[in-house]
């Protein structure tokens, strides 16, 4: 049991509240109510286990980083608490769960996987050679959210584009926020980050500006689906959170960030759930 408490904190299993809220309402607004049973469970088990994939690599491939960084130095890898034959094994059945769910999906989906674990693994890598890292992971955790409509829908739509950028927005918005608790290791290491390269006030100013770009893109995305007012006074509740949470963080105090990170963010992708499954009348 310790051992499987171990994985879930090497995972930050709560974190899985980030992006699968908002997939979940993606499939439940495309479906227009609840998807059928099989697709919600592969849909699922795609999401759970390719975000478990995608954090077991990222370990891996920081764990030298991790070592050095005394906020993360306490990691399961770092510290010993998990060997790195464990992980690797835990990345292999992941990536293979990962792969046999998308399998059962429309054929499409497992065309575009390989772009998916490119993102999925490549990503870990970006901050050893550019400041965009932070767009990178918002593209990442944007590819489950309009994956989920194509594996209900079969086919590509345009107009996901809109939910794609809001979410690709809101997740770079949140983690340059995250990025400025390591401003100086990252400076010290060379690493590259949002906050590393501009400093922390321009960090905030950023963040910001990019929480701005969530709320019209949930909008337009909306409207191009003809979605009734229900929808509509979501994002008006999506837009108050994100203004509490520059809120917390606006003075600099980056002993807010972990609330302003967890707390806020996943109050707006359960918001978003919520939005769908009102709008869908999946109630």
């Amino acid at each position: 049991m310790e051992t499987l408490r171990r994985f879930a904190r090497l995972i930050k299993l709560e974190h899985t509240l980030f992006a699968l809220p908002f997939s979940l309402g993606s499939l439940i607004l495309a479906a227009r109510g609840w998807p059928p049973r099989p697709v919600l469970g592969w849909v699922l088990l795609a999401i759970v286990s390719g975000r478990s994939f995608a954090m077991a690599m990222n370990r891996v491939i920081d764990r030298h980083i991790d070592a050095r960084n005394p906020r993360t130095s306490g990691r399961e890898l770092p510290s010993g608490q998990l060997s790195l034959r464990d992980v690797y094994l835990f990345i292999a059945v992941t990536g293979a769960l990962l792969v046999w769910a998308v399998g059962h999906l429309p054929p499409l989906c497992m065309r575009l996987l390989p772009v998916a674990m490119t993102l999925l693994i490549g990503y870990s890598y970006t901050k050893r050679f550019t400041a965009l890292c932070h767009v990178v992971l918002g593209v990442t955790l944007a590819t489950p959210v309009i994956g989920a409509r194509i594996a209900l829908l079969g086919v590509w739509e345009w107009s996901s584009l809109w939910l794609g950028l809001a979410v690709a927005s809101w997740v770079c918005g949140f983690d340059v926020l995250y990025a400025c608790q390591d401003i100086e290791f990252d400076r010290r290491e060379g690493l590259h980050s949002i906050p590393a390269r501009i400093g922390i006030p321009a960090s905030l100013r950023l963040s910001l500006a990019l929480h701005g770009a969530v709320v019209p893109s949930l909008t337009a995305f909306g409207f191009a689906h003809g979605y009734p007012w229900r929808y509509f006074l979501g994002m008006a509740a999506i837009a108050t959170i994100l203004i509490w949470e520059h809120t917390i963080c606006r003075d600099g105090d980056l002993r807010r960030v972990e609330a302003a990170f967890f707390d806020a963010n996943v109050m707006v992708s359960l918001t978003f759930l919520a939005t769908a499954i009102f709008t869908s009348g999946a109630l």
